[in-house]
């Protein structure tokens, strides 16, 4: 073996342990905070939802009362999350809106127990399955 190719080997394996050790390490790192986060998210989307039925008792129970009412898949935000989300978190702020461009608002829908972030629930209308 010349000596320039003996040189050679060691580096390479130290190249690939350096970068195996890496990815081991992004790997770990991304599962310790993944948990974290998931928890988070649901957190949140559980006090939006009680939030949402305080201020509107009469949900309670209803179909209205669940994760569909601003998400028509997590985390996905319908039209009514999203006003939701970009008036402070705010349900009052956005009763007079009508989200999803249906003609009913916001608040109309909720008092009909419609989906507001959806079109094709709305008062008056045959009722529509649950949004997945």
């Amino acid at each position: 073996m010349n000596r320039e190719h003996s040189l050679h080997f060691p580096l390479q394996h130290i190249h690939k342990f350096l970068l195996a050790g890496f990815v081991v390490l992004l790997l770990a790192g991304a599962f310790l905070f993944w948990p974290q986060s998931q928890a988070d998210v649901v957190q949140a989307k559980s006090n939006y939802l009680t939030s949402f039925v305080d201020t509107y008792p009469h949900t309670a129970g209803t179909q209205l009362d669940s994760c569909n009412t601003c998400h028509p898949s997590v985390p996905d935000l319908n039209p009514y999350g999203e006003d939701y989300r970009s008036h402070g978190h705010n349900f009052q702020a956005i009763e007079l809106l009508d989200s999803d461009g249906d003609g009913y608002s916001n608040i109309e829908e909720i008092n009909a127990l419609t989906f507001p972030g959806d079109p094709n629930s709305h008062p008056g209308a045959q009722p529509t399955a649950t949004p997945a």
